[in-house]
């Protein structure tokens, strides 16, 4: 095939797009077109001609035939084909006509997902962030999932690109668009998302995002549910300072936990030593190589250090003074230096209100205040309830002006329909 029987090709197919009525059968219509080059050699046989056609493809007007031609496309590795190749992807997520891309969304999910592969497989994720994110807020809502969202989440993981995924993944999901969706693409975003809030330091919502992963229906545990449920196991013990097989302190499904205990062991046994902190050290030992195999080493360190400032925080729910050799002691610190530091830590990062002696070595744990407030914000509060309340009296004194009016008064009694041929003054003197 010609570039020239390509391209007539391509406008048949447009124009045929272009009349369809439904998703569904602009879909066939593709699917079919692209189902003549499964094979190898079928699609060797047109390289040359998508190559001659591309750089006169315009990706505003005609995205659903760039696209076609952008999934038919061979790329080899490390070379000028495979950047350009990228090139025209990104130009059409960020500039294809929305309204046709939405005639036929299953190819921009398939070439997201191309994109996708290619970037990671090369280690350049970065190059395809915000390609995907920009077609994702364009054709869906915020609380609407579809495939691009497991895609670009993944890719921002890869690039470690947490702020820029972290505006989406913030919204919470309430609709699903169904165009390329399927379940193991959900539970991958949801699995992508809990990263993305972890590398955020949001490990309260991480931990509620991958609660959702495990209790996500399925007749058997999925692999991504495990691998999630590992990170879940010490978020847990970070954000609640319990193990997950407490029951108090999670909404994991008992069937769940039956079905993936057996799979995750290591990781509770962790869990339950650092909160009961006994044998923590030979544990972690035991377990280094098993964590930097799952990446969980930065987030099993942190659930070390994490229970520590929840055995102290613990103490405030007893005792209203304490000295710094008992606080060291009750919560199995290494030694005083240590428990200030964590304490003069909780108290600048605002998990704990309480002051230190250091002098007296003695610790006093208050009840939670409202935060300092600076003289300017204090003056500008006041200055605020000034302002308010003198409003108020300027809406009072003309109220009382109007009800005492003559005028008002008889105008009231007029528009209520009685009489005013009584003495106001002696129908009250009942």
């Amino acid at each position: 095939m010609d570039a020239s029987e390509l391209r007539t090709d391509l406008e048949a197919l447009h124009a045929e797009a272009e009349a369809s009525t439904s998703i569904a059968a602009v879909t066939t219509v593709v699917n079919d077109y692209l189902n003549k080059f499964r094979s190898a050699s079928a699609k060797a046989a047109v390289q040359d001609a998508i190559a001659d056609v591309l750089p006169h493809m315009d990706a505003a007007a005609h995205p659903l035939p760039l696209a076609i031609l952008l999934l038919l496309q061979q790329t080899a590795e490390d070379t000028p084909q495979r950047d350009q190749w990228i090139a025209y992807v990104s130009a059409l997520f960020h500039n294809g006509d929305i309204t046709k891309i939405q005639q036929c969304p299953e190819p921009f999910m398939s070439l997201a997902q191309m994109l996708s592969r290619i970037l990671l497989k090369c280690n350049q994720a970065i190059r395809g962030v915000l390609a995907v994110k920009a077609l994702l807020q364009r054709l869906v809502a915020p609380t609407t999932y579809c495939a691009l969202h497991t895609e670009f989440a993944k890719l921002a993981v890869a690039a470690r690109l947490y702020r820029i995924a972290a505006d989406v993944v913030a919204h919470p999901i309430y609709d699903i668009y169904k165009h390329g969706a399927d379940t193991e693409r959900v539970m991958s975003y949801l699995y992508y998302k809990g990263l993305v809030q972890i590398g955020m330091k949001q490990h309260a919502a991480a931990l509620h995002t991958l609660t959702l992963l495990s209790n996500y229906p399925g007749e058997a545990v999925s692999a991504i549910a495990v691998e999630g449920y590992k990170k879940l196991a010490l978020l847990s013990v970070i954000v609640h300072g319990r193990a997950v097989k407490d029951k108090s302190s999670n909404s994991i499904g008992v069937s769940v936990l039956s079905r993936i205990n057996r799979l995750c062991s290591k990781y509770n046994a962790f869990a339950e030593a650092v909160v009961a902190n006994k044998n923590v050290d030979r544990l972690m030992q035991s377990y280094t190589d098993m964590f930097r195999e799952d990446n969980n080493m930065g987030l099993a360190k942190q659930c070390v250090e994490a229970a520590k400032r929840h055995r102290i925080q613990r103490l405030t729910k007893t005792f209203i003074t304490l000295s710094l050799d008992a606080i060291t002691q009750r919560a199995a610190l290494n030694d005083v230096r240590e428990a200030q530091a964590i304490l003069e830590d909780m108290i600048h990062s605002n998990q704990l209100c309480a002051t230190i002696d250091a002098r007296a070595g003695v610790v006093s744990f208050h009840d939670r205040q409202a935060p300092n407030m600076s003289e300017q914000s204090l003056q500008e509060l006041q200055s605020n309830f000034q302002k308010t309340a003198e409003l108020y009296q300027a809406a009072r004194r003309t109220n009382e002006a109007i009800e005492t009016s003559t005028t008002y008064i008889k105008q009231s009694i007029q528009a209520s329909g009685l009489s005013m041929d009584f003495d106001m003054a002696t129908d009250y003197d009942m």
